[in-house]
């Protein structure tokens, strides 16, 4: 349920967290003003409602959808390039596609203009990091389908998906990475509405309670850990990293690198580098790992994460980089950071990489 860490956090030293609140953008700037729209009193567009039409301005990647077509399943999925969790959805929405592509289903990824997210620099990431998205990218029309969904549904933090049912009305509005949980339900016909919404926060809340555990008694946890398996079958797979966290914690190296081995083969046969750089950060992360056991474990996820971005992310770059250095291989770090500064075209992200190159030179 939680989208993997960026090498900003693991830079910082920052373990493991429970899932955080979506990341609250600036207002969609309206046409011909900078006053953000008006909000009112209670959410005008809910479960159950007939889904807004779609007011798209330019179609960025993929076919046009020109309606809702009756019999297909659509998510919408607000994000901007600014917001870090909305990246790290794209490929858990690809495989969502993917997967349900033949049964219905169009992921539309819908990104609006606000003073951080301007259509060129949605074009440049387009350019350069589109294949994380496999499905249709569309820039709004001055904001008017984020006013009509997000503010319609005060939904005040991205990434932020609105499911659209076969008949044309929103089935549900949540994190992307509920979605699993939501569209084979959606396309079958069997979604419930607010019941299913409910069992979904009712297994999210059991799992937190496991794995608050981690620090006090992550033995216990991991026995609790099989009861929620047992309790919550499809969960299995979702929760498999956390899993991993656990047994790091609870000393049992062994089972946790076996565990790491089918995850980081299951994420480089699915292409999905995001995953690979997760992991790897959780075998940096402190909390679980303070010693820096079995970094080659580590290594080894982030160079294949580097090598599916052909060196050309800086994200991935980073993240081996933080592990070399954390391996007492600094040249190669200070490298790896330099080629990483290279590839930045913001003046902010470019900063925080030339800290980073100089600190690793200081070391």
């Amino acid at each position: 349920m939680i989208a993997g860490p960026s090498w900003s956090a693991l830079a910082q030293q920052e373990g493991p967290k429970a899932p955080s609140q979506p990341e609250t953008p600036p207002t969609p700037i309206q046409a011909g003003t900078q006053a953000p729209p008006e909000v009112p009193a209670g959410p005008t567009l809910k479960m159950g409602d007939a889904a807004p039409a779609l007011d798209i301005a330019k179609w960025l990647k993929g076919d046009e959808v020109k309606g809702f077509e009756k019999d297909k399943v659509y998510v919408l999925e607000f994000w901007a390039t600014w917001c870090g969790p909305c990246i790290g959805a794209m490929p858990h929405l690809s495989k969502l596609q993917a997967k349900h592509a033949d049964k219905g289903l169009r992921v539309l990824g819908i990104t609006a203009e606000d003073p951080n997210n301007s259509l060129a620099t949605v074009q440049k990431f387009i350019e350069k990091k589109g294949s994380r998205a496999a499905y249709t990218l569309a820039w709004d029309n001055e904001g008017k389908t984020w006013t009509n969904y997000m503010v319609a549904a005060q939904q005040r933090g991205i990434p932020c998906s609105f499911v659209i049912g076969k008949d044309g009305k929103v089935a549900f509005i949540g994190h992307p990475m509920t979605l699993e949980d939501v569209i084979p339900k959606v396309l079958a016909g069997t979604w419930k509405g607010q019941e299913d919404v409910d069992a979904i926060m009712k297994a999210e809340e059991d799992f937190m309670q496991v794995f608050q555990q981690i620090e006090s008694d992550p033995k216990a946890a991991l026995g609790e850990l099989e009861k929620y398996k047992e309790k919550y079958p499809s969960k299995k797979d979702q929760i498999a990293s956390r899993e991993m966290l656990l047994l790091m914690k609870a000393g049992e190296w062994d089972k946790a690198k076996s565990l790491n081995q089918r995850l980081a083969q299951k994420a480089l046969d699915e292409k999905d580098s995001g995953e690979l750089e997760t992991l790897a950060f959780f075998w940096m992360a402190p909390m679980v790992n303070p010693e820096k056991k079995d970094l080659d474990v580590a290594l080894d996820s982030a160079k294949r994460a580097v090598e599916l971005t052909k060196e050309q992310e800086i994200s991935p770059l980073m993240t081996l980089a933080e592990i070399h250095l954390a391996m007492g291989e600094k040249d190669k770090a200070v490298a790896l950071g330099e080629k990483a500064l290279k590839l930045s075209e913001d003046d902010r992200e470019k900063a925080a990489i030339e800290r980073k190159v100089q600190e690793y030179k200081g070391k």
